[in-house]
């Protein structure tokens, strides 16, 4: 309920909530519980007291929560904390993939510098983030998104991929796509359908963290493509891991408002009726 409460508190800012997301931030320490809070105080962070309490979180305690950090920073496009990430971004550690996805959705140019040395200097298993980051920020975009698909299709590979790249890439994806590079959404799906575990669940997750972020946009996807049954079941599979029952809730009210008025999407009532069978809502 805490969790939820703190979604409502991210998509809905209200600045009267700041102080009181703050209060709640020194004795939320549930692993669940906590990046939601973050997420809340990231929409919230025209005060003052929030920025310094986000800038000071990247540092403070266990790793998931400061990787819960960095993520909230990235996703609310938080350029007052460019130069913590870019710290981080700069030298080994587990964070460096977290804080170079950051510095990619924050899009400020005070990263490229960083982003060049990754490119030449990080391990074969970051170089799909890197790619994905440095084409957030506007750099070669063409050959940084075949290069992420390239690695994405290797790792999945049935003859012996590797799955450590393969999660990587399918981060990668997830974060192009979910900025609005259709040909990746695409080439994640390509690959998930008919794909099976180990493989089938990292691209799982990417398809639909992006469906969670953007329902329309996947609907339209859905609509567009002869496979959408296949595709809802990988969506399917998605929600199951992810969890996120709010998120979940909001993207059925998406399809129950589009399923209302098609003349928004070509297509949009089958692909609708597609989705109530199969994700059985």
């Amino acid at each position: 309920m805490r969790a939820a409460a703190y979604e409502v508190a991210e998509h809905d800012p209200d600045a009267a909530l700041a102080p009181v997301l703050l209060a709640a931030l020194e004795a939320e320490t549930s692993e669940f519980v906590r990046p939601a809070l973050l997420r809340a105080l990231a929409a919230h962070d025209d005060d003052p007291a929030v920025r310094e309490q986000l800038v000071r979180d990247i540092d403070r305690g266990e790793g998931h929560f400061r990787a819960a950090v960095i993520e909230a920073l990235g996703e609310h496009g938080a350029a007052y904390a460019v130069e913590p990430l870019i710290r981080i971004a700069s030298g080994e550690g587990p964070l460096r993939d977290d804080a170079l996805l950051a510095l990619g959705r924050i899009g400020d140019g005070r990263a490229l510098p960083v982003m060049a040395a990754a490119q030449t200097q990080a391990a074969d298993t970051l170089q799909p983030i890197v790619s994905a980051s440095a084409c957030l920020l506007g750099i070669d975009c063409r050959n940084q998104v075949r290069y992420v698909v390239q690695a994405m299709k290797y790792g999945a590979a049935r003859d012996g991929g590797d799955q450590i790249l393969l999660r990587a890439a399918a981060t990668a994806a997830g974060a192009l796509a979910a900025a609005g590079r259709s040909e990746v959404l695409d080439a994640l799906i390509v690959a998930g359908v008919g794909a099976d575990d180990p493989v089938r669940a990292p691209l799982a997750l990417a398809v639909g963290s992006v469906a969670l972020r953007d329902p329309v946009r996947m609907l339209e996807t859905l609509a567009a493509r002869e496979d959408p049954e296949e595709v809802l079941l990988l969506l399917r599979d998605a929600f199951d891991m992810l969890d996120e029952d709010l998120a979940e809730e909001r993207f059925y009210v998406s399809m129950r408002s589009v399923f209302r008025d098609e003349r928004r999407i070509r297509g949009a009532r089958a692909a609708v009726e597609a989705v109530i069978r199969v994700l059985e809502f």
